[in-house]
């Protein structure tokens, strides 16, 4: 079998586009915005720079 060559670049934005039309149909059919959120548990300065 021979190697695939896989472009992230092109995965990457094949993916996007895929998204962009997930999210439209999400805010036509139901007024809903995807977001993203983040819960800190504890108080680990390692993990608020890497939120941050």
């Amino acid at each position: 079998m021979a190697a695939k060559l896989i472009k992230g670049a092109e995965v990457a934005a094949q993916i996007r586009e895929e998204l962009k039309k997930d999210i439209a149909e999400l805010k036509t059919k139901y007024n809903v915005t995807p977001g993203l959120a983040t819960v800190l548990v504890g108080t680990d300065k390692a993990s608020n720079v890497y939120v941050g």
